[in-house]
């Protein structure tokens, strides 16, 4: 299956260059998914280990973590943006 013939999960932006909002279901669990790995992480480090022991690897693991979701995440939406990344202008082409 070919890149222009995959249903597509984002919107593209107005504005700018990259991904909008999630047009599809599929979009949206991506989208939540990215979030939950993302923060629930933080949160829960706070409650398991409130004395701060061993913050500093937990701190520097889920740092990679966020890093490796994030480009992962910006790969997903670059792939499944309608008309791909590109620079627009809004409605008024330039």
């Amino acid at each position: 299956m070919s890149a222009q013939s995959q249903k597509a999960w984002f919107a593209p932006k107005s504005y700018g260059y990259g991904s909008g909002l999630p047009i599809s279901w599929e979009g949206w669990v991506v989208f939540t998914l990215f979030l939950a790995v993302t923060i629930l992480p933080w949160f829960a480090l706070s409650v398991i280990h409130p004395d701060n022991t061993h913050a500093m690897e937990f701190t520097v693991c889920l740092s990679l973590i966020d890093i490796l979701a994030t480009v992962a995440f910006g790969y997903l939406c670059k792939s499944r943006t309608a008309g791909g990344w590109k620079w627009r202008w809004g409605k008024d082409a330039h």
